[in-house]
Parts: structure tokens; C-alpha cells; sequence
């Protein structure tokens, strides 16, 4: 496969070509279409400017059953320093929660399964579905969407631990431990595909190679 001159694979730069430029054109032409104010304003656009006004403000106010709010306002803080506090700015976060979740994935399947894989599900996710992913990839709902970054970034160093030799285990089994619990303190329905990642990992490593890994 060739590659870009900075070493970006190709297949991988195209799709995070048309994931922007797509996105852009949403953005620039289409901004109504994806505009939830009643559930993006607060208290995830709020959270940053509240932050930058108040020192010490509690965050357990903005705090509801998981912390997809808290992390995504908290992520809109560098974004309204960098560009300013607009409501088009705060779409910035899930955009780019989104182009994570499209690395992880590309990363897991050329890593498992091949490159023409790879390249074929970054081009997808880059592309839609047009009325569920790439919409809400310019919503900043906090637990949803953006949650889709933190549970690839989850299968991604799961899987890592699976082709790590075994001196190089504990480690990677850490990291994939707390890329997990993250995602469910994001999203209480990360519980979902961590627990599917739980069991591909006791069918793999069976109830002893999984007893000794939890130490």
C-alpha cells in the first residue's frame, strides 16, 4: 500500500479526507440539520465557559448518571480557547471524538484482519449512514456518540493484549483494563460491549489464563 508523504497510509487518509470535508459541508451548509440546542447547549457548551468564569466550580453539578457531559464539556475547553465559545465551535468535540473512533477501527481491522478491511470501514464510517452516524457526529449529546471513540479505543487495546508475548502482557492489560472502565464511566451502556470484550477474552485465555491476568 502506497503511503503519504508523512507517513499516513493512504487508504486511511482518504477516508479521514472525506470525514472532514463531508463534515464541513454539513457545517457550513446544512447547520440546521444538525442542531439539538435543548440537548448540546447544557449542559455540555455551558460546562467550558462556567469553568473559565468560575474558579472551583463543582462539577458534580453537571454530573447525571455517567460523565459523557463532564468529559465532553471538559473537551470543549481547548476547542472555545482555540477557535471561541460558539455553538458551531462546541460541534468540534463529537467531530473529532468521531475521527478517533474512525482511527481505532481502521487500526483494529488492519491490525487483525487486513488492510483492504481497514480501509473499506474507515470509508464507511467517514460516509454515514447520513441520518444516524454522521448526523450525530455533529451532535454533542455526551454519553452517545461520543462514548463510539472510547469503546473502539476499548476493542482496540483489548485485542492488543492478545497478540502481546507474554512478557509484554501486563502492561497492555492495564491499559485495556482502563480504556474499558473509562468507557463505562463515560456511558453506563458501555457495559454492553465491555462485557462482550470480557468474554472473547475468558474463551481465549479460559478461567485460569483470566484468574491470573485480573492480578
Amino acid at each position: 500500500m502506497r503511503r503519504l508523504p508523512a507517513g499516513l497510509p493512504l487508504g486511511l487518509g482518504a477516508a479521514v479526507l472525506v470525514y472532514v470535508a463531508l463534515r464541513a459541508l454539513i457545517l457550513v451548509f446544512a447547520f440546521d440539520q444538525v442542531a439539538l440546542v435543548n440537548y448540546e447547549l447544557y449542559p455540555m457548551g455551558t460546562l467550558p465557559k462556567a469553568l473559565a468564569v468560575a474558579e472551583g466550580f463543582p462539577l458534580r453539578l453537571y454530573y447525571d448518571n455517567a460523565a459523557g457531559q463532564l468529559v465532553t464539556g471538559l473537551a470543549a475547553r481547548p476547542f472555545y480557547a482555540a477557535f471561541g465559545d460558539s455553538y458551531l465551535v462546541l460541534k468540534l468535540v463529537p467531530a473529532t471524538a468521531g475521527l478517533g473512533m474512525l482511527v481505532c477501527v481502521w487500526a483494529l481491522l488492519d491490525r487483525h484482519a487486513s488492510r483492504r478491511a481497514a480501509n473499506l470501514a474507515a470509508l464507511a464510517l467517514a460516509l454515514g449512514p447520513a441520518e444516524l452516524l454522521t448526523k450525530y457526529s455533529l451532535i454533542a449529546s455526551g454519553n452517545h456518540f461520543e462514548n463510539l471513540f472510547f469503546i473502539a479505543l476499548a476493542f482496540l487495546t483489548a485485542y492488543r493484549v492478545h497478540v502481546a508475548p507474554a512478557g509484554r502482557r501486563g502492561g497492555r492489560l492495564i491499559l485495556a483494563g482502563f480504556a474499558a472502565g473509562f468507557a463505562i464511566f463515560v456511558f453506563l451502556g458501555a457495559l454492553i460491549p465491555v462485557g462482550l470484550l470480557a468474554l472473547v477474552h475468558l474463551g481465549v485465555r479460559g478461567w485460569r489464563g483470566t484468574l491470573a491476568d485480573l492480578r
